[in-house]
C-alpha cells in the first residue's frame, strides 16, 4: 500500500475514485483533442438530395394520375349524395323533386335540389 493511500480511510470498491490527481472522483476524460464530429458531409448530403430528386421526379406522373382519379371519385360521390338527397326528399314530401345544374346548363359548377 502506498503512503498516500494509507492516509485515506478504506472505501468500498464502488466508492473509490476513478482517477487520481486533480479531478478526484470524476471520470477520466478522453485524451483525444478533437472528438469525431457527428453529422453529414456536404457530398453525402448532395448525393442524398439528388437521389430524392430523382425519386420524386419519377413519382410525379403517378401522383398526377392519382390526384385526377381522386377528384373524379369525389365529384361522383357528391353527385350520388345529391341524388340520394333528392330521392329522400321526394319520399318525405310525397311529390316530385328536381335536381338541376346550379347555373342552368353546366353541372361542373354544382347542382341544386328543389
Amino acid at each position: 500500500m502506498r503512503r498516500a493511500d494509507a492516509q485515506q480511510p478504506r472505501r468500498a470498491n464502488h466508492l473509490r475514485p476513478i482517477c487520481r490527481g486533480r479531478s478526484r472522483g470524476m471520470p477520466m476524460k478522453s485524451h483525444r483533442r478533437h472528438p469525431a464530429a457527428a453529422g453529414f458531409t456536404l457530398p453525402e448530403l448532395l448525393i442524398v438530395l439528388a437521389i430524392v430528386g430523382v425519386l420524386l421526379a419519377a413519382g410525379m406522373p403517378s401522383l398526377r394520375t392519382y390526384t385526377q382519379n381522386q377528384q373524379l371519385a369525389n365529384a361522383a360521390n357528391a353527385f350520388l349524395g345529391a341524388l340520394n338527397l333528392a330521392r329522400s326528399e321526394a319520399i318525405r314530401r310525397g311529390s316530385r323533386v328536381d335536381l338541376a345544374p346550379r347555373d342552368g346548363s353546366r353541372w361542373e359548377s354544382g347542382w341544386v335540389v328543389f
